[in-house]
Order: C-alpha cells, then structure tokens, then sequence
C-alpha cells in the first residue's frame, strides 16, 4: 500500500479536484458543539494558516480529476455548507460578484465545460444540492432522511453565527461585506495533509483502521464499509445494496434508550453465532464475511431481522393485530425491566414467528416464559447473573435460530423452562422485594413497573379484561398527602396499598379517609382480593400484610413457570 502525504489548502483541494463522499463512509451527523468548536477556533485564529488535520483520499481510476474521500467528509462537508452561508449572505447585501466568486469553489465547470459540484455524494443527496450548494438554493426543500436533516441543521447554526457576528451588528454593510470576505479567506487558507492513496482496495482498509482507532467507532460504520467493500452498485445512480443498508439503519437509529442499530448487531450475532464481547464484535463480523456472497448472504439475513428486532424492543410503537395483543404486552413488560441480556433469545423467536416458522401461540408461549423469568429475576429481586445468564440467553437464541418448525421449537420451550427454573429465586427471596416496590409523587423511579404489576395482579383478581388500564390512574389508600414513608413494606407507596382504578372512580375516592375509600371501592363491587377486601380498617401492618398476599399471588400463579 502506497500513501503519498501533501500539504494543501482548502482552496488549493477544491480547485484542483472534484471530490465525491463514498457510499461506505457514515452519514453526515455534525451537531452544535461540532460546529461551535469550528466557528470559535476560525473566529479566534489570528495566524494567515488554520490547519485541520488530514484528510484521505483515493484517485478514480477513470476520472483523474475525482477524488474519494476515505477520512474528512465531515470536515469538508461542514466547510461547503459554510461557503454556502457566507454566499447568501454576500447576496443579501448585494455583492453578487464576490457570491458567483465563492460560488466557483462549490460548483464549477469541468474539462468538458458541463456544471458539477465540487463536492457530491455517492448516491447523490438532493436536499444538499438544492438546497444548498446551488446558486440560489431552494430553502424549502424537504428533508428525505436524518442526514440531510443534519445538513440543515449544520446550515442553520452557521447562518445564525454569520447574523449575530457579522449581519446583525450596527455597521455598515461596506464593513459587513468585508468582514463576510474576511471569513471567506480564513475558510479557503484552511491547511490539510491530503494524503492520497493509490486505490479503492486501499481505501476500504484505511478507513476500517482509522475508525477502528477513532473516539466515534461504531460497530455499524465499519460493517457497512466491509459490506460495500464486496457488494459494488453495478449500474451508476442506483445502489440497492446501500438502500437496504440504509433502510435497516434507518428503522433501528431513531430508538430511544439503548437500543440502536449498534445493539441490533451484537444480539443478532449472539443469536445465532458463538458469545462475543462488544469490543470484538467487528472482528467476528469480519471473520465471517470473506467474499461478495457472505457479504450478500449477511446483509439480506439483517434486512430479513430488523422487523423483528424492532418489535422486541419497540413494541409500543409497532401495528399489532388484536390476537397479537398479548404478545405485544409481554414484549412491552420486558422494555419495562430494562434487560437487554435477553434480547439474542426475544429476537430468534419473533423472527421464528414473523417468518413463519411457528405459530402466535408458540410465540406467546416462549415470550411469557422470558417475561415471567426477567420479572421475578431482574426486575424484583434485580439477581446478578453476569456472563453466565447472558450465555445462557445466547445458547438458547441460537438453538431457536436453527428451529424449522413448532416441534424443534417446543424442545427449545422446554429448555428455557428447565434453565428458567433452575434460578429463580424462592418464594421467600421473591416476597420481600416484591412488597417493597414503591411509587410516591415523590418517589417515581418505580412508575412503568408499578403500574404494570397492578395490572396483571388485578386482572388475575377479576377484573375485566375489557378495562382500559393504560388510562387507570395509582389510587394510594393511605393518602400520600399524610402517609409514611419508610421505603419498606408499610410505606405508604408500597404495592400493598396501591390500586388502578379508572379516572372517575379515582375522582370519587379523592383524599377522603381509607374507612371511605374502602366503602366506595366495595360498592363498586370490583374485586379487591382477600386482605383489602375483606377490611374496614386500614393500617400500616395490613399494607405489609396485602403486599405479602399479592406476591404469593404474583409467585404461584402469575409470574410462575
């Protein structure tokens, strides 16, 4: 491999050379900070020369005059939307000769005389062309994905930098075009090594090394350019290979909490490849993929798991038809217990499911079992399990994954329950935590989890199937207002004195004494169970006492085995 460093500037680069982001490299994602850093080093740089670092390219093969960016686009691209900015401004002002001459660094004519951006992206990005580097941009142009918002974004926080800087101060606008061609020299005098690289082979390689080593490595960037490496887009303008990268990241990116498309690569691996740590997860991957096959094989395999891994870990956000309702309310549970170690098994399942290898009630079934298990052993007694649990899940996901019909899976149902029941905790170890689980206005940490206990638990005492308990409100017997607080048993928050009630009756209970509450509660005639119902006074000891008979409830039939 042969890597030829030159120092260049800004304006020597894009005069010189068109340059075109590849298909592998990551989208564009620049925030504020990004780009107050930019703007606070260029503003309070007094030297002729900024330097930026290095950038990487490669030659095309073909056009002598294209250049690949392997290491910079953020940079470059960030610098382009800058140009574009400084453009407009100089427009506004009426200085449109020195707008066309920042215009010739952003488009400009090629040996056969034909317009092309100097900078462009493989495949092309519309809104950036439109709505930024032409000469009278479109600023309503829609956004099509996150990375044009990012675009944007970019051009908005640089823009209002320009206004209050230069635009909006009380000068004249003599002072603020020269302040705008002040900017526009510390732009184009910007120093870079170019460091250039004699092929597309080399490219692959020198960007997997750079971002392995990077701050910002992420599993996902590094996949993608091993996969493009061997699936090259045949026909000019169109990439299906790309698109359907494109498409899984962006179902999976958009997650709240710690899922992401990151995630999504490690449990899809675990699920059906031997147990790997996240840091050699990449190193695996690519122990795998070793020609255009694997690297077709792989990529449609993840198309094909996505759905389902969306499901698992969104479920709240997905279409459910009605028969699938359980299934959803199992998959929402486990969000709620915030055990990630499960997912490898919670996607072989689904995708057994949504591929039809076996039946919703098989799926129920196995989804249950997950949820009962992480109930009684990560969300109440919160066990450490460790690498063991986690290679537990590992195993069984994998034997899931190889599944071809109901039968292969039902020996898979009947390992999870054996390995299941092996570590749960006694009825002793449930009891205690169980009782102590708490939700106050002051105390809130608890809420999704509370909430989906009473559920289940009321549902188990009778009440109606038909009832609407996502719009129940926590009715507290023992009022907050003058309640105890111990954070155990007896405290006022704990399960034992807590109830979902619809919004009406939670109006007519009030704050008014538990001696009325329970009356009202009783002419309602729900069910309440055994110690509430059969009380007309309420105290402390009988809260612990509730909280005792709930988890017995909860242990021997709910969340059982």
């Amino acid at each position: 491999m042969k890597a030829t460093p030159v120092s260049k500037s800004l304006s020597e680069l894009f005069k010189e050379s068109f340059i075109q982001i590849p298909r592998f490299q990551r989208p564009y994602d620049w925030n504020s900070e990004n780009i107050s850093d930019l703007w606070n080093d260029l503003m309070g740089h007094t030297e002729e020369e900024y330097f930026m670092g290095s950038i990487v390219v490669f030659r095309d093969a073909k056009d002598k005059t294209l250049l690949f960016v392997v290491d910079g686009q953020q940079r470059l691209t960030t610098i382009t939307i800058f140009l574009s900015v400084i453009r407009d401004a100089l427009d506004e002002l009426g200085a449109g000769d020195l707008a066309t001459a920042i215009q010739g660094y952003i488009q400009t004519t090629d040996d056969d005389n034909k317009q092309r951006y100097v900078i462009s992206h493989s495949p092309a990005k519309k809104l950036f062309q439109h709505g930024i580097q032409n000469r009278n941009p479109d600023l309503t142009y829609a956004a099509s994905d996150d990375e044009e918002r990012a675009f944007q974004r970019a051009r908005k926080n640089l823009k209002d930098y320009v206004e209050v800087d230069i635009l909006n101060k009380k000068i004249s606008n003599d002072d603020k075009v020269k302040a705008l061609v002040e900017l526009r020299k510390k732009l184009l005098s910007i120093q870079f090594i170019s460091v250039q690289l004699d092929n597309e082979d080399d490219a692959y390689v020198i960007f997997e090394v750079l971002n392995t080593r990077g701050k910002d490595l992420r599993v996902s960037h590094l996949l993608k350019n091993l996969l493009t490496k061997y699936l090259k887009a045949k026909v000019k303008g169109a990439d299906p290979y790309k698109d359907k990268w494109d498409k899984i990241v962006s179902q999976l990116d958009g997650l709240k909490g710690s899922y992401d498309i990151d995630s999504f690569l490690f449990h899809y691996w675990l699920a059906q490849e031997e147990s790997v740590a996240k840091a050699k997860l990449f190193k695996s991957y690519k122990e795998n993929i070793k020609n255009k096959s694997d690297a077709s094989e792989y990529l449609d395999d993840l198309a094909m798991a996505a759905p389902s891994y969306l499901k698992a870990v969104a479920p709240k956000d997905q279409n459910w038809a009605k028969e699938e309702r359980g299934l959803a309310r199992s998959l929402h549970a486990l969000t709620i217990f915030r055990v990630a170690q499960a997912m490898p098994l919670v996607l072989s399942i689904l995708r057994l499911y949504n591929e039809k290898y076996i039946k919703l009630k098989h799926a129920v079934k196995g989804i249950a079992l997950i949820e009962n298990f992480t109930f009684q052993f990560n969300a109440v007694t919160q066990s450490r399990g460790g690498g063991g649990i986690s290679n537990m899940y590992a195993r069984l996901a994998q034997d899931a994954w190889e599944c071809e019909d109901a039968t292969d899976f039902q020996q898979v149902l009947d390992t999870m329950k054996e390995k299941f029941e092996d570590r749960l905790p006694s009825l002793e170890e449930f009891t205690l935590p169980f009782s102590q689980l708490i939700y106050r206005n002051d105390f809130t940490r608890n809420k999704d989890l509370i909430r989906y206990v009473l559920e289940k638990v009321q549902r188990a005492q009778g009440w109606k199937d038909t009832y609407d308990f996502e719009n129940f409100t926590v009715e507290h017997i023992i009022n907050q207002s003058d309640g105890k607080r111990t954070e155990e048993s007896d405290d006022c928050g704990a399960i034992g004195n807590l109830l979902l009630v619809p919004e009406t009756l939670n109006e007519k209970l009030g704050v008014k004494p538990t001696t009325e509450k329970i009356s009202i509660l009783k002419a309602e005639k729900v069910p309440l169970g055994e110690n509430l119902g059969n009380s007309d006074k309420w105290t402390y000891k009988r809260i612990s006492a509730r909280g005792g008979e709930l988890a017995e409830l909860g242990y021997t039939k709910i969340w059982n085995i």
